[in-house]
């Protein structure tokens, strides 16, 4: 028998002898077959692929266990490292505690033996102080009422009670006291003849925060000038 081309409709001696005797079933059969391999084989992938997924998930998760384990026990272990400190942390607050309330306490404290002692070094010659009352504010009070319309800013009123030889003396002693550490102001509310005692009077001076001991707070030192130049220079 002869093949015939697909350009040639004539009869081609000496071709290959082609005839197909399998029913269309078998050709289907086959079909099938290869269909199943293929889906088989891509289901083997997917399952491949989802294996090799997961198992890099897990490594993935075990891996930030350990690290979530390696930083709790860290932490145990710098909680561990504070409680053998806590004593000395507790008497770190203990002392900070105390020194904030020593701060406090203090903040309205005049040394009263030594001011008064300024005080009378500004008396004329010949004053005798016969009563004297101190009215001052502690760290929680509010500050006294004023011994006049224009003192303002005082800490306390010192009263005094005292006589001069003179009437000129009071003027004196109220100017001497200007010179007073934390004077704030003074006014005079009584003076009169006295017989044989010559004038007495009733004063009231008033001292604000510049009279104030301070005794622990500590003032920062101010470079001089030479320091500063030579903190430049470096």
């Amino acid at each position: 028998m002869s093949a015939r081309t697909q350009n040639d409709k004539g009869i081609v001696v000496g071709g290959e002898p082609r005839i197909d005797f399998l029913p269309p079933e078998i050709k289907q059969k086959k079909q099938a077959r290869r269909t199943r391999r293929g889906l088989v084989a891509l289901v083997v992938v997917v399952i491949a692929l989802c294996v090799v997924l997961y198992g890099g998930v897990t490594t993935v998760a075990i891996a930030r266990q350990i690290a979530l384990a390696d930083e709790q026990q860290r932490t145990l272990a710098l909680i561990k490292e504070q409680a053998a400190y806590s004593v000395a942390r507790q008497a770190s607050d203990d002392v900070a505690l105390v020194t904030g309330a020593r701060l406090f306490g203090s903040s309205r404290e005049v040394m009263w033996q030594a001011y008064f002692a300024e005080l009378e070094a500004r008396f004329p010659a010949g004053t005798e102080i016969t009563l004297v009352s101190v009215d001052s504010q502690n760290a929680l009070e509010l500050a006294p009422e004023t011994a006049g319309p224009l003192i303002t800013g005082r800490i306390a009123n010192i009263g005094l009670t005292g006589t001069t030889p003179t009437y000129s003396d009071v003027s004196t002693l109220l100017a001497n006291i200007q010179t007073l550490p934390g004077y704030a102001g003074a006014s005079v509310t009584q003076i009169e003849l006295t017989e044989g005692a010559g004038f007495e009077f009733v004063m009231t001076l008033s001292i604000n925060e510049a009279a104030l001991a301070k005794r622990y707070y500590v003032v920062p030192e101010t470079p001089t000038d030479a320091e500063t130049v030579e903190g430049e220079e470096k």
